[in-house]
């Protein structure tokens, strides 16, 4: 399942109000937007329209842009933006959906949705410097702001509530309020970005986050025949065996046709430590150790060399330092 984001649809089935009139590059937007969706989105993706859907001024008037979207393959999030006249309550959107046989659109709004390991939250953005407010006719941009910040407060409790079912879900956290910075970190969220983000930083973070992601990734190996998954956490140390790698978890023994470097490179960085030239160990598992072996938890012994012996000491005192809760 892959997670999307597409915002300022602006959609106009009933050409009242095309975009086409800001330009050549809008002629045929509609379908322009069919066709991308199509070659991308599958059945099992998620796409999130963060704002501007629809220019419909009333949610029965948007019904033909809400049945586009449903004919479109996945499930939709939809945020609300500064243009969308026709939202309404949940309660009234939900009926007007089922009426029309719309499942495919859910809601973000002072809530919070779980995508496998991923939590999606949010609210309108605004700008805070009035200069740059460029609402016509009389706005009170002080409610607007205050409205939106406690609008993002219920969908940050929201995350946070999924977040204690589930701590290894990542949280992208993006917002025009900077005084949401301190709290959002209260949700462990992988980042923090401040509107407007620039593409370099996006692209930076989502490469970021799927370098760690992809370290965090269980490993598959075939023994005797069967697929088996190792999740990381479970495993107490590598041994080279020649050019073969022996994976030991604390119930059984596995070996990979890969070198020790090789699985020791798919491994989390921070734990895994190449002790000697024929043993990684996992930090975690470690119930003692002295000048020359680490004593495991489950008693088995793995060596210290002897080039390695001081490193060895610094680094784990400062594992324990930086993972290890003292009581």
């Amino acid at each position: 399942m892959s997670l999307f984001v597409m915002a300022d649809l602006h959609l106009s089935s009933n050409g009242a109000k095309s975009m086409e009139v800001f330009g050549s590059r809008w002629i045929d937007y509609m379908e322009k937007i069919r066709k991308g969706w199509n070659a991308v989105v599958t059945e099992e993706d998620t796409v999130i329209i963060p704002g501007d859907v629809s220019w419909g001024l009333r949610a029965e008037d948007a019904v033909e842009d809400f049945l586009f979207l449903e004919s479109l393959p996945g499930k939709k999030l939809i945020g609300k933006g500064n243009h969308d006249f026709w939202w309404s309550t949940r309660s009234k959107l939900m009926a007007l959906w089922a009426k029309h046989g719309i499942e495919s659109i859910d809601l973000l709004y002072n809530n919070a949705h779980r995508f496998d390991d991923c939590i999606v939250c949010g609210t309108r953005g605004w700008f805070l410097e009035e200069e740059k407010q460029l609402t016509v006719g009389e706005v009170d941009f002080t409610k607007i702001q205050n409205r939106e910040a406690q609008r993002l407060k219920l969908s940050l409790d929201a995350a946070r509530a999924l977040r204690s079912r589930n701590v290894s879900c990542s949280i992208v956290f993006i917002t025009s309020y900077p005084n949401f910075v301190l709290e959002s970190f209260e949700v462990q969220p992988y980042r923090f970005l401040l509107k407007p983000a620039k593409t370099e930083q996006i692209h930076e973070l989502m490469t970021g986050f799927v370098a760690q992601h992809r370290l965090l990734a269980p490993l598959m190996i075939q023994q005797d025949g069967c697929q088996i998954t190792i999740e990381s956490k479970n495993i107490l140390y590598l041994e080279a065996s020649g050019k073969n790698c022996i994976i030991r978890t604390a119930d059984d023994t596995y070996t990979s046709s890969k070198t020790l470097a090789q699985v020791h490179a798919l491994l989390p960085q921070h734990c895994f430590y190449r002790t000697h030239k024929s043993y990684v160990v996992n930090l975690y598992s470690i119930r003692s150790f002295d000048k020359e072996s680490v004593t495991l938890i489950n008693g088995e012994v793995a060596r210290i060399g002897r080039a390695t012996q001081a490193d060895f000491r610094r680094d784990s005192a400062q594992f324990v330092k930086d993972f290890y809760v003292k009581v």
